[in-house]
C-alpha cells in the first residue's frame, strides 16, 4: 500500500507542477511520456495538458479541466492541485515518478516470467527486462559546456580501439560505444581476420569472441597458428616440429596475459549474446556471425529478423559502452557481378545492417577466381573519418594478416594507389 501512496502521489506531483507553474511546461514534456504514467486518469488528464501545450494554447488549471472533460475530471484535477503545494521540487518529483514506473513495469515483468511456457519466452522476457533497467536519462548540453567538454577531451590521449591493421589504425576513430560491422563471402578469412583483431584489442581491452559457427577448439588451432606462427596444417595434422612447440611454450605465458574468452555460442540469441556481455564485463564483442543469431518469439521473414537483430546489437553497444564487431556474410554474386568488389549493398539480407553501423568494413579476394590471391580490405563506410583500402597478404600457413612490407599498399579514394610490392604473399592454406 505504501508503494501504492508514492505512486499516486509521484503523479499527481508532477501533473501539479505543470498547472501551479506553466513555465515548466516544455522540460516536463521533454522527460515524462505519457506512457511513464501507471494510473489511467493520470495518463489522461496529461496528454490533454500536453495536447494544448504543443497547439500553442495556454496550459492551466481551467484549459486542462476543459480540455480533459469538465464532468468527469474537476474534481480529480482540484485533487492534485490540492496535495502539490509547490512546483519548487519538479525535478525530484519526475525521478520519483520515473523510478515508480519503472518498478512497476519490472514487477510486470516479472509476473510474464512466471507464466511463460517456453525458454525462448523467458530470454525475451529478460531481454526487455535488460533494457528497461538500462535506459539512460537525457539531458541538453549547452555550447558553454560543449567547450569545455571539448577542450577537455583534448586534453587527454586518445582510446580510441588499435586493431593492429595499419589501414584500420589510420582511419578508423573507433570509441566504446560504436558497432562495428566486418563482411565478407565464404573463404575471404574473415574469421582468422576477426581472431586476430581479437587478439590485439585483447591486450588492452576485456574481449568476447562469440562464435556461431566454428568450435572453440578450431579457433584456438587457428589462434596458435597465427599468434605463435606454427604451421596451420601442422597443427590439424598432429605433427608440429619440436622447435614449434618450445616456441609455443616459451610464449604461453604472455598470451595468457591477453583478456581474450571464445565462447561457443551456437543457437545465441541477440538477447544471449547481451546476457553473456554483461555478465562478463565485456569491453569489446566479436560476433562471428550475424546472420546466425537466433530469432525468438517472432514470425518475420529473413530480412526483417536480421534487420532485428542488428538493431538489438546497435542498442547493446549505445546502452552500455560496449563496442560490438559483427561479422557479416556477404551476398553471393552471380553472373558478371561475381567478378566485382563487393559494395555495402552486399550486406546480406538486409540494409538495415548498413545503417546501424557507425564502420563497415569488407573483406574480398582481389582476384575471385583465384583462391590465393590478396586480400583486399575496405572500409567502406566511416562515420568518424575517411574512407580506404589496402591490399595484404594472408598467410594460409599461419591463418594470419600481415601489411605489405616495406611499404604498405594502401590508398583512400581521394589518392593514388602505392606501387605494388616485391614481396610476394606466402602460398598456403584458404579458409575462411
Amino acid at each position: 500500500m505504501a508503494e501504492y501512496n508514492r505512486e499516486i502521489s509521484a503523479q499527481a506531483a508532477v501533473i501539479g507542477c505543470l498547472l501551479i507553474d506553466p513555465t515548466l511546461c516544455g522540460e516536463i514534456f521533454d522527460r515524462v511520456k505519457p506512457e511513464d504514467f501507471i494510473d489511467a486518469e493520470y495518463k489522461h488528464v496529461f496528454e490533454a495538458a500536453r495536447g494544448l501545450f504543443f497547439s500553442g494554447k495556454p496550459v492551466d488549471a481551467v484549459t486542462v479541466c476543459h480540455a480533459a472533460g469538465d464532468g468527469i475530471y474537476r474534481d480529480f484535477i482540484m485533487q492534485i492541485l490540492d496535495v502539490t503545494p509547490t512546483a519548487a521540487s519538479w525535478q525530484a518529483d519526475i525521478e520519483v515518478m520515473l523510478d515508480c514506473c519503472r518498478l512497476h513495469k519490472l514487477q510486470d515483468i516479472g509476473n510474464s516470467l512466471i507464466s511463460c511456457t517456453s525458454v525462448d519466452e523467458a530470454r525475451q522476457i529478460l531481454a526487455d527486462a535488460q533494457q528497461l533497467t538500462a535506459e539512460k536519462k537525457t539531458s541538453a548540453i549547452s555550447i558553454a559546456q560543449g567547450l569545455i567538454d571539448f577542450h577537455e577531451r583534448q586534453s587527454k590521449k586518445t582510446g580510441y580501439l588499435r586493431y593492429g591493421i595499419s589501414l584500420l589504425d589510420k582511419y578508423l576513430r573507433t570509441s566504446p560505444g560504436h558497432f562495428v560491422v566486418i563482411g565478407g563471402r565464404p573463404s575471404a578469412g574473415k574469421t582468422a581476420f576477426a581472431l586476430q583483431i581479437a587478439n590485439t584489442l585483447a591486450e588492452r581491452h576485456r574481449v568476447g569472441f562469440f562464435s556461431l559457427e566454428t568450435g572453440a577448439g578450431e579457433l584456438y588451432d587457428r589462434y596458435i597458428a597465427q599468434t605463435c606462427m606454427i604451421d596451420f596444417g601442422a597443427i590439424k595434422a598432429r605433427s608440429i616440429p619440436e622447435k614449434d612447440y618450445t616456441r609455443l611454450v616459451q610464449r604461453q605465458k604472455e598470451l595468457a596475459k591477453r583478456q581474450l574468452e571464445i565462447i561457443p555460442a551456437a543457437g545465441f540469441s541477440a538477447a544471449d549474446i547481451q546476457a553473456a556481455t554483461l555478465s562478463a564485463r565485456y569491453d569489446v564483442i566479436l560476433i562471428d556471425y550475424l546472420q546466425l543469431l537466433r530469432e525468438t518469439g517472432r514470425n518475420s521473414n529473413r530480412t526483417e529478423a536480421v534487420s532485428r537483430m542488428s538493431m538489438e546489437l546497435h542498442r547493446l553497444a549505445q546502452a552500455h559502452g560496449i563496442t560490438v564487431i559483427a561479422l557479416s556474410q556477404l551476398g553471393r554474386p552471380e553472373g558478371r557481378e561475381s567478378q566485382k568488389a563487393p559494395t555495402l549493398s552486399s550486406l546480406r539480407e538486409s540494409g538495415q545492417i548498413e545503417q546501424d553501423a557507425d564502420a563497415v568494413i569488407l573483406l574480398y579476394l582481389t582476384d575471385p577466381s583465384d583462391p590465393r590471391s590478396d586480400r583486399r580490405i575496405k572500409i567502406a563506410k566511416n562515420k568518424e573519418g575517411e574512407l580506404g583500402y589496402a591490399d595484404m597478404d594472408f598467410e594460409g600457413r599461419f591463418q594470419r594478416f600481415i601489411d605489405y612490407m616495406p611499404q604498405t599498399k594502401m590508398s583512400n579514394y581521394r589518392g593514388m594507389k602505392a606501387p605494388a610490392p616485391a614481396q610476394q604473399a606466402i602460398p598456403g592454406m584458404v579458409t575462411g
